[in-house]
């Protein structure tokens, strides 16, 4: 039963996480020169390369400023590397992450989360959280 209500759980956060990026009005993609490559082209099948200082602000746009402000910020837009890099040191125990896919930030619980999730570890429940 608590398995149960643990992944339904997950399945909600995730849909918090994904539905407003997918509601959210597209923006249009800038005028390109004719005989140009398109962005992705230039930049590599990874997307485009960013400055740890654009990587900060694209971690820091997924929480509000009260939080983003002092959180630890973790660079997770290399999807094929080993190790994830830190690119800030926080002090509220928040982590934002830089992704390119979401951006996100995360409280301890849900770190804990996150992390039983991506090393299919289970999940000690400590409380009731939407994460």
């Amino acid at each position: 039963m608590i398995r149960t209500t643990v992944r339904a759980l997950a399945a909600l956060a995730l849909i918090a996480l994904v539905a407003p990026r997918a509601l959210s009005t597209p923006q249009k993609a800038p005028p390109q020169t004719p005989g140009a490559k398109p962005a992705m082209a230039q930049e590599g099948a990874t997307g485009p390369k960013l400055t740890d200082a654009q990587k900060i602000s694209l971690a820091m746009s997924a929480g509000p400023e009260a939080i983003s402000a002092k959180a630890t910020i973790v660079d997770i837009t290399n999807p094929s590397a080993t190790e994830f890099r830190q690119l800030r040191a926080g002090t509220n125990g928040w982590v934002c992450y830089a992704s390119m896919e979401v951006p996100k930030c995360l409280d301890k619980v849900c770190q804990k989360w996150l992390d039983a999730r991506m090393n299919k570890k289970d999940l000690e429940v400590e409380g009731t959280r939407i994460c």
